[in-house]
């Protein structure tokens, strides 16, 4: 018997060769699927590197997206 950490590689492969798609592309993704990037290491620090540069570039984007817009850019 193959130990587990080598049977789940082929298990996902597996999944994506009979359809299965990955959760965070779901058309309803946005209704399961949180990311909260506040959770992720040095957070904090990122975003007081981010915070401190000076820009006078407009966003590229200044509509309110959609959540298929959104997905989309993941």
């Amino acid at each position: 018997m193959w130990p587990l950490e080598a049977q789940q590689p082929a298990n996902w492969v597996t999944g994506h060769n009979i359809g299965f798609g990955h959760e965070h592309e779901r058309p309803d993704a946005g209704n399961y699927v949180l990311f909260d990037c506040r959770a992720l290491a040095d957070y904090e620090e990122a975003k007081a590197a981010v915070e401190c540069l000076e820009t006078t570039d407009e966003p590229a984007f200044t509509a309110e997206l959609s959540i298929d817009d959104k997905m989309s850019l993941v």
